[in-house]
């Protein structure tokens, strides 16, 4: 039977990528003692070499790419003990024009947060159209969400972060800011291969934990996880065109207007719902942790605190005084 050309350069190049895959794999198992060197006590070296090779073999457009930054890659996840491309979500090799980018994975910041020791909970989730989602920032923040809808039309994403000492916080932003921020800031967003396209739910989960880890204790680990995903470009107040939109939309929640009966809600309350209860004149606070805010919040916080000791509760929602 006669094959044609297109046969032959099919079978040409299949043959040639998989000699690619395999001189890839075989120059991974030489490096089985710099696997042990460079892992962390959480994962042995077996299995991180078992889930390289597995990674070439299912994706040979790795071997594609310039070995330097597959390597660099690998390494990457070797120091911070992660496992790539596996069900676990941890992180990410994706081959993408010529090179291999480390991308964090949502569950893999969670853990390097967990192993700090100083993380008490940490968690991100996505609000559908349908669901019940409340939240207000300032000094009396709130946040409700309960699920109701179903997960089609996403809404808004947010993540909590609660320190050990008592310490926490949350972050709220669009669906639509945070798919401006991944489009703008990750490097293989448009690449066949990147979880954006394949899990974007996890992927704005991450994002967001990225917010609220900006305000709690760093270790090594998570500075160079942020750093090698290229996940840390907030912190360099960077704005650009295409980049800025995110920054305002992040800044649209409730106002804090507790005795307003026209209070913004996504479920409208039932006939017999009641107001938030207003505290007593007569209450007073314990004092606020600032551990997770801006020196000036936490001066802002502490100046409160003082305040409602001294017996100044300070200008109620209309603008007069309690």
């Amino acid at each position: 039977m006669k094959t044609n050309g297109a046969d032959q350069d099919t079978k040409g190049g299949n043959k040639a990528q998989d000699n690619s895959t395999r001189t890839l794999q075989d120059r991974v198992r030489k490096m089985y003692s710099q696997f042990e060197d460079a892992l962390p006590k959480t994962i042995t070296a077996t299995r991180m070499m078992r889930i390289i090779l597995t990674v070439i073999r299912q994706n040979p457009k790795l071997a594609a790419c310039s070995e330097e930054s597959f390597f660099g890659a690998v390494l990457t996840a070797l120091q911070l003990g992660l496992e790539p491309n596996t069900p676990l979500g941890q992180c990410y090799l994706i081959p993408y024009k010529g090179e291999v980018n480390f991308q964090m994975g949502y569950h893999g910041l969670i853990e390097l947060a967990y192993r700090t020791h100083k993380s008490r909970r940490i968690d991100a989730e996505v609000v559908y159209e349908g669901d019940v989602f409340e939240y207000n920032y300032g000094l009396d923040p709130i946040l409700r969400h309960k699920p109701k809808g179903k997960q089609e039309k996403p809404l808004y994403v947010y993540a909590i972060y609660e320190l050990t000492n008592g310490g926490k916080t949350f972050k709220v932003w669009t669906w639509d800011a945070v798919i401006q921020h991944g489009y703008t800031y990750s490097k293989a967003f448009d690449s066949e291969f990147s979880p954006w396209k394949t899990s974007a739910p996890s992927m704005a989960k991450k994002t967001m934990i990225i917010q609220v880890l900006n305000y709690g204790p760093r270790s090594a680990e998570i500075a160079e996880a942020l750093s090698a995903d290229g996940s840390d470009s907030l912190n360099a107040k960077k704005v650009e065109e295409g980049s800025h939109r995110f920054v305002e939309m992040e800044y649209k929640h409730i106002e804090d207007d507790r005795n307003n009966p026209n209070r913004v809600k996504t479920e409208a309350p039932g006939a017999n719902a009641k107001p938030d209860p207003v505290p007593a004149a007569n209450q007073r606070s314990e004092k606020p942790n600032s551990t997770l805010y801006p020196e000036d919040e936490a001066a802002a916080l502490d100046a409160q605190y003082e305040r409602e000791q001294a017996g100044d509760l300070g200008p109620d929602f209309d603008g007069g005084r309690k």
